[in-house]
């Protein structure tokens, strides 16, 4: 029974350090896509002459595109919050609490 009990602890342990890693690389990727987001609704052209029409349009197309970057991002964001503050930390209280008494 407790060789059962720390085997248990030990994967939930080693879960408990994948998910870590998991939020670590989504906070990472949230970040590089924010700054790309950033990178593209700055996007202008410079002309010597007057500004064409598709000059226009494809800078509002990248200034939209970075504008519906920067909410999906927002949106992940509170998506990585969620997971690490309940199924991280439920985890980490069930493995610590739970299956720490046994």
């Amino acid at each position: 029974h407790e060789k059962e009990i720390d085997n248990c602890s030990i994967i939930l342990k080693q879960l408990q350090q994948e998910m870590k890693k998991l939020l670590q690389i989504e906070e990472e990727l949230s970040k590089c896509h924010k700054q790309f987001s950033n990178s593209i609704s700055q996007v202008s052209f410079k002309p010597i002459g007057e500004q064409t029409e598709d000059e226009i349009a494809t800078e509002q197309a990248f200034r939209k595109f970075g504008e519906v970057m920067d909410e999906i991002e927002e949106h992940r964001e509170k998506f990585i919050s969620i997971k690490n503050n309940s199924a991280m930390k439920r985890l980490e209280r069930f493995r610590k609490n739970d299956i720490g008494r046994c």
